[in-house]
């Protein structure tokens, strides 16, 4: 039998190395899945291979992207090598938090910006994974997608990490072909709204801090400075100022029962929250905030800070209007306020613009004009998200004023309330030396 012997090929490649580094080189093989499974072998991730054409120079008809550095090229390499470092150093964890969601997309739009398949980025990222929960689910996804179906798709297997908002633009991305911006998008949307929503948060951590600190301190004082002075008051406990008398008792009251009291507030805190958990409670909780003199503002644009920078995304990336107002009213955390966003939809149906369908009492006149000169420009996405930067910065200015009114409140709270037991423990003391006299 003869032995047919096939005719090697010589290939040019440009790779990712296990310490994430760009390698170029050559190879020979037979076709160019032998190279690419050459490469595989020796732990070379393949950008991309290229026959090198004989009767020329080696380099003479290397595509241009093999020759000379792609404008993404800077990019990748970096990535690939913080994705390394993140593999040798990363530990073990059983769930995915938003910063892992955040670096998925992220690195994700940033290796098919750089023309890979999607199935190669998403091998890069489980190779650059530590074991655990976000290994797993990339793994998953890579599975669906050699299976045929599409990102998306794959992404709706994992309804508790990708939220339909997530999964919605995606979708958009791949219909119009570019899944890459989609995910570029994603991540900036996902980093901005965590930023605001931590400014928020961080925002309310030192006014509730200061608040406990006051707490304990004036509880220490009555239930364990107060009693100490108690012996020297017995034999003329009647003749004592009234705020002396008073002090006692409250002293008094505070050492005998403190046990009990810090178990009533934490049964009641526990009944508050398990209340709050509640549709009833949740509701109750948002009207009360919202009405707030000094939270109720920060809170209302919060919220629609929320929604108009999520509607703006999600109409950039070529979702449907009405599904756009489905999934930003899902961002929203007040009951009262996504019940008002909610009653937009079928004034849309019917035919009315998106300025009109806005409730004035919600959004105000300047929001909702600014909507209305997006919507005659024909550019209602850029109006959203410019929207969204104006309220974030007045939102930041209104968090500092609110910070530098809640904490001289808080301070001076807490001054006037122990300048009481100093007082009433010193007015003790001078009546106690003036009988003795």
């Amino acid at each position: 039998m003869v032995e047919i012997k096939r005719r090697l090929l010589k290939f040019g490649y440009r790779a990712t190395t296990s310490t994430g580094s760009v390698e170029r080189g050559t190879l020979t093989a037979d076709s160019l899945a032998a190279a690419e499974r050459v490469l595989r072998g020796n732990r070379l991730f393949p950008l991309e291979i290229a026959e090198i054409r004989s009767g020329s120079s080696e380099e003479g008809h290397w595509p241009l992207a093999l020759l000379e550095s792609e404008p993404e090229t800077p990019r990748v390499e970096r990535l690939l090598e913080k994705l390394a470092a993140t593999h040798s150093s990363g530990k073990s964890r059983k769930t995915t938090t938003p910063r892992d969601i955040l670096r998925i997309t992220s690195d994700l739009s940033v290796l098919l910006k750089a023309r890979l398949p999607l199935d190669k980025a998403l091998t890069i990222l489980i190779e650059s994974t530590p074991e655990g929960a976000v290994e797993s689910i990339l793994t998953d996804l890579l599975e669906a997608v050699k299976a045929g179906g599409s990102f998306s798709s794959a992404l709706q297997q994992h309804p508790t990490v990708f939220s339909d908002l997530y999964v919605n633009m995606v979708k958009a991305g791949e219909a119009s072909g570019r899944l890459d911006e989609a995910l570029s998008d994603l991540a900036a949307y996902i980093e901005r709204v965590g930023s605001i929503r931590r400014s928020v948060s961080a925002a309310m951590v030192y006014p509730a801090i200061l608040f406990l600190v006051s707490v304990v301190s004036v509880t220490i004082m009555l239930g364990v400075v107060v009693p100490a002075f108690e012996t020297l008051f017995d034999d003329m406990r009647n003749s004592l100022p009234i705020l002396t008398r008073i002090l006692l008792r409250v002293g008094d009251f505070v050492a005998s029962n403190l046990i009990l009291m810090v178990l009533a507030v934490a049964s009641l805190l526990s009944l508050a929250i398990r209340w709050w958990g509640s549709y009833s409670g949740r509701a109750f909780l948002d009207r009360i905030l919202l009405g707030a003199p000094l939270i109720g503002p920060v809170i209302l644009k919060s919220e629609i800070t929320s929604f108009t920078r999520t509607l703006g995304t999600l109409l950039s990336s070529r979702v449907p209007l009405l599904t756009s107002i489905n999934l930003a009213n899902q961002t929203m955390r007040s009951s009262a306020l996504r019940a008002a966003v909610s009653d937009m939809g079928p004034s849309i149906k019917q035919g009315a613009k998106l300025s009109a369908a806005l409730d004035h009492r919600v959004f105000g006149p300047v929001v909702i004009q600014m909507v209305k000169v997006g919507e005659e420009a024909g550019a209602l996405d850029e109006m959203l998200l410019e929207v969204a930067r104006i309220l974030e910065a007045n939102l930041e200015a209104e968090l500092k004023g609110l910070l530098s009114i809640l904490e001289p409140i808080l301070i001076l709270g807490m001054g006037v309330i122990i300048a009481l037991i100093v007082t009433g423990l010193l007015m003790g003391l001078l009546s106690v030396n003036s009988l003795s006299f």
